[in-house]
């Protein structure tokens, strides 16, 4: 039997893409990064997007693309931030990254 969830909001699609391509790095090292490109984000504020309880300005959304490009080592383009995924479980890495650092 195939069980349909429901498709996220845009708050939330940003907030679990963002948790997805930020996994490695903390939330201290993510919001220090930010803040060298002009972000005034905490680290509450970062959490409170990758739970899709905050909206992302279209500004915001440049600044976590410049961001994750910089800790990433790579161009991320917005589509990996926008994109939706039906296939990805966010535990499957919570586990794997915890499994790393033991």
């Amino acid at each position: 039997m195939t069980r349909n969830l429901p498709t996220p909001t845009l708050p939330e699609l940003v907030g679990q893409n963002l948790r997805r391509l930020r996994y490695r790095f903390s939330l201290t090292e993510f919001v220090g990064v930010a803040r060298e490109y002009g972000a005034t984000w905490s680290t509450s504020s970062i959490s409170a997007i990758e739970r899709g309880n905050a909206n992302v300005t279209l500004e915001g959304l440049g600044l976590i693309q410049v961001t994750l490009s910089e800790l990433l080592n790579r161009p991320v383009q917005l589509h990996e931030l926008l994109g939706y995924d039906p296939s990805y479980n966010p535990r499957s890495e919570e586990r794997f990254s915890r499994n790393a650092e033991t």
